[in-house]
């Protein structure tokens, strides 16, 4: 239960802020490029699946009913769908990725002075506050 009020804590902090704010400070806290660049990719991800979830529960609903098996049954094609989609359009951001040079060496990163002092320090105490929850907890 503790766990689930620090996360959603977190994500409303964190949710709250606009992406590139957030990439930013992540950045500036130090945090491995790598790192910062499979969060940006993978929040990005998860928007075109909710997109494409909608989209494609709107279509199913607009199609007709089925029955109480049919409806698993759609569910079923309807998730199995989603995840090829998924794994289509990452095979197509992946090679655009590395045809426009991501990855190579000596590639200009953003500068991670454009960020503001007060929005760094406001996410180093976000996680302090998150860290010393989590040990207050361990202790009681």
């Amino acid at each position: 239960m503790r766990f689930v009020a620090i996360f959603t804590l977190i994500v409303v902090f964190v949710g709250a802020l606009p992406l590139s704010h957030l990439i930013g400070a992540l950045r500036g806290l130090g945090l491995p490029a790598l790192l910062v660049d499979m969060a940006l990719l993978t929040l990005r991800h998860i928007e075109d699946l909710r997109h494409d979830l909608a989209r494609m529960q709107t279509a199913m609903r607009l199609r007709g009913g089925h029955g109480w098996l049919g409806r698993f049954r759609a569910t079923g094609w309807l998730l199995a769908s989603l995840l090829l989609r998924s794994h289509a359009r990452s095979e197509r951001v992946y090679h655009a990725m590395i045809l426009r040079g991501h990855g190579a060496t000596g590639a200009a990163l953003p500068d991670a002075a454009s960020v503001p002092r007060a929005d760094k320090w406001a996410l180093a105490g976000l996680i302090a506050l998150a860290a010393s929850l989590l040990v207050v907890d361990h202790l009681a």
